[in-house]
């Protein structure tokens, strides 16, 4: 049962960045190539839909099966687990977890609803100001996830 759930874990995330960075490494960058920013609006609120949908549930199956996985780690206490290399990055990787989890939040209610608040006027000052805001927010996210996949890689590196 544990391989199975871990197995999950993994393809969970994979789901998580691999979406993140095939939505800002290639997706994001042929759409904008091709498409004015008019033209791209549905388009990208059709894909963002979706994979918010795909990527929500991936992070649902994460925390799932995490709390499957850490289920006897705290067995000799925190403070003993903490004084160890493998609790503190273990401990480093779910703040990292936390972290993403809150910038995917803001970018979802916040960034997101700003830009397309603004997208009857994409030549405007505002939207490119918005669209550059949610662009760095984004890439920001994606550097923090790819730091939880860094831990988590470190983890199976490190002895408990």
């Amino acid at each position: 049962m544990d391989v199975f759930f871990h197995f999950l874990h993994v393809v969970s995330f994979t789901v998580w960045v691999g979406g993140q960075l095939f939505l800002g490494l290639v997706l994001g960058p042929t759409i904008r190539q091709f498409l004015g920013p008019r033209e791209r609006m549905p388009l990208s609120m059709a894909i963002a839909l979706r994979f918010k949908r795909v990527g929500h549930g991936a992070l649902g199956v994460l925390v799932l099966t995490g709390l499957w996985r850490v289920r006897y780690l705290f067995h000799t206490g925190l403070g003993s687990f903490v004084d160890t290399t493998y609790g503190r990055v273990f401990l480093l990787k779910m703040a990292l977890f936390v972290a993403m989890v809150a910038l995917g939040v803001v970018h979802d209610k916040v960034h997101g609803p700003a830009l397309v608040a603004l997208a009857e006027r994409p030549d405007s000052p505002e939207y490119r100001a918005a669209a550059r805001r949610m662009m760095v927010w984004a890439r920001f996210n994606l550097l923090v996830a790819l730091a939880v996949v860094f831990c988590g890689v470190a983890l199976r590196h490190l002895s408990f």
